[in-house]
């Protein structure tokens, strides 16, 4: 199909030769992303490149052709250095800031649940069970993949926002218990959390504002759909909700 043509010749040039895809394993992953370093390609190129590549592998599996095969990209850290500055939230960060005085605030919760960046977190609009990301009058997304819809859960429908970005980053760091913790450690969580659960790297990396490969733009337009975003995302939202109340 065009779509799986698309993803295959993103990285079609760095795949190890006589490899089947069921046989490969991380080792192989590492060597395609020294490869495509050594040709000049930057740290969030190979990032997005090899998520891709993860979204071919998860296609696989899911669709049958290699249910027993395991996704040699989620066993690879390739996300950029340049994006390592900020420390990864942990389950306990998570169940300390769900119970901290900051519990039922719209920003938190919309950086916790949906991997937003702080700007978004507070500048998005809610339409039904939707949040709309898009410029304002005072505010512009991060890039033009910055401007998406995204499903939310049923919490965060319709609440208001109490705060400017530097009342809440002011409010975030009273609360927190780590001092290295930063609001954008939720978004790279958000990360993990996705790879933990086998969720598809490439629908991750829409709802996450990265853009998409031109290759995968000409067959996928805008992006994924919002139900096909909830799908994924619904299993991290479980996820964090379940772990919080067993917690309590």
């Amino acid at each position: 199909s065009r779509s799986w043509e698309a993803q295959i010749k993103v990285v079609q040039g760095y795949l190890p030769k006589g490899v089947l895809p069921e046989d490969m394993k991380p080792h192989h992953i590492r060597e395609m992303m020294l490869a495509m370093e050594a040709d000049g390609h930057g740290d969030s190129t190979i990032s997005t490149r090899i998520a891709t590549l993860g979204g071919v592998f998860t296609a696989l599996i899911k669709s049958g052709l290699h249910p027993d095969m395991d996704n040699p990209c989620s066993k690879v850290d390739y996300v950029s250095p340049s994006l390592r500055h900020h420390k990864t939230a942990t389950l306990e960060h998570y169940q300390q800031m769900l119970s901290s005085a900051l519990k039922d605030d719209v920003v938190l919760l919309r950086i916790v649940f949906l991997g937003l960046r702080i700007g978004e977190a507070i500048h998005g609009r809610t339409d039904g069970d939707r949040l709309i990301i898009e410029p304002t009058g005072e505010w512009s997304p991060k890039n033009k993949s910055s401007i998406r819809t995204l499903p939310i859960p049923t919490f965060l429908r319709d609440r208001t926002i109490d705060h400017k970005e530097d009342t809440f980053g002011n409010a975030f760091r009273e609360v927190r218990i780590d001092p290295d913790l930063v609001p954008h450690s939720f978004r790279h969580g958000f990360v993990q959390l996705a790879r933990q659960l086998d969720c598809n790297p490439l629908v991750i990396e829409a709802v996450l504002g990265h853009r998409l490969p031109s290759q995968m733009m000409n067959v996928y337009g805008s992006g994924y759909s919002v139900d096909t975003m909830r799908v994924e995302m619904e299993k991290i939202w479980s996820f964090i909700q379940t772990k919080h109340s067993q917690s309590q």
